[in-house]
């Protein structure tokens, strides 16, 4: 389930790519209404697909498999939803980053249960660092 490490880390920080770029245009205040809703539409869909990761590790071992299915969607689905609200921005920004930050929690319970290996959870804990770290350029700058 784990064979491809370089492959997946350096995928994996290329999609943090867009995350910090987009950051950077609004904080540069660069067409920040098409930014920031570029920003959000992009933290949904990765949202979706972590918790899609989350949802096929959950379904390879026994470890708290319920509770990780259910909270990986919990993820996605709030992430999806931080879309369609109206009104300010923060809050969508604040439930975005609250999703990525769910399912960082989600992959420290199953490193915590040796369902990955080392490097993986450190590329997660890493590229949530990074994304979450977007979040707060955005909620700062826009």
């Amino acid at each position: 389930m784990y064979g491809e490490k370089r492959l997946t880390q350096a995928l994996t920080y290329c999609g943090g790519i867009p995350f910090v770029g987009l950051a950077v245009m609004v904080a540069a205040g660069a067409q920040k209404g098409w930014t920031v809703n570029a920003f959000i539409a992009y933290g949904a869909v990765i949202a979706g697909f972590m918790g899609g990761t989350i949802w096929s590790q959950a379904q390879a071992t026994s470890v708290e498999a319920p509770k990780l299915l259910v909270l990986s969607n919990v993820a996605a689905l709030a992430a999806w939803a931080a879309m369609l609200m109206p009104g300010p921005l923060g809050l969508g920004i604040a439930l975005q980053a609250g999703a990525f930050a769910l399912l960082l929690a989600l992959d420290w319970r199953l490193r915590k249960a040796s369902a990955q290996p080392d490097w993986y959870f450190t590329l997660r804990r890493n590229i949530s660092a990074i994304v979450l770290a977007s979040y707060a350029l955005i909620a700062i700058a826009a």
